[in-house]
This record gives structure tokens, C-alpha cells and sequence, in this order.
């Protein structure tokens, strides 16, 4: 779904796989995220180092919303999101995925694959 507002943009979408990787730069313990709990990052750069404090979500130096996800035939798609405001995407069992800024324009790119190299 969509919502579009002056100060709040949200898409929510679910996804054909599990497999999803990307939206660095951010901790957590694997490159494949999990889907089995809502897990909210927010992608803002705070030119923070890793730590072994163990707080998986907060965000690191730089802003890199790109998502690719595999699917269970091999084919793989990616959409990368542009915005300058601050942001956050949540994962949810679905899969699904909600991406949200409280802002701004929104610079959609969609690399249809069929393979993760295209």
C-alpha cells in the first residue's frame, strides 16, 4: 500500500522471498534479514561506529537504501529508494517490507534482474 502526505510517505509491499538483502548501513548478526518479527531500522547517517554493545538497529555512517531479494527460482529483483530525509524501513512476517520518510521526494530505481549480477 501507499500513503503520501506534505510530512509522512510510507510503502508497504509484500515480497516473494525471504531471501532479502541490502538496506546498509546498519547492524545485524546476518546479511540475510529476518522476517519473523516486526524489526524496525532507521536509516539516518550519524557517523556512529559499530559497537559490540549488541544494539542491532541503530544506524552507522552512511544511508544506503537497496534492497535485493532472491527468489526460490534464482530470478532476484532490487529497488533502490533516494531520499534525503531521515527514514526507516521494517521488516515483517509476510514477508513484507515498510519503508517510510517523513519527507521529501522519493526517487524510485527498479532492477527487474531476472539474476542478481543484472
Amino acid at each position: 500500500g501507499l500513503i503520501f502526505s506534505e510530512k509522512f510517505l510510507q510503502i508497504a509491499t509484500y515480497l516473494p522471498s525471504d531471501a532479502m538483502y541490502g538496506w546498509g548501513e546498519n547492524v545485524h548478526p546476518t546479511l540475510k534479514h529476518n522476517f519473523t518479527s516486526y524489526t524496525t531500522w532507521g536509516m539516518l547517517a550519524r557517523d556512529e561506529p559499530p559497537s559490540s554493545a549488541g544494539l542491532i538497529t541503530k544506524n552507522l555512517y552512511g544511508v544506503h537504501p537497496f534492497y535485493m531479494v532472491v527468489e526460490p527460482d534464482g530470478n532476484a529483483h532490487g529497488v533502490l529508494i533516494l531520499n534525503s530525509n531521515p527514514q526507516e524501513v521494517t521488516t515483517a512476517p509476510g514477508p513484507a517490507l515498510i519503508y517510510r520518510t517523513i519527507g521529501g521526494n522519493l526517487d524510485m530505481y527498479f532492477f527487474p534482474g531476472p539474476t542478481p549480477e543484472e
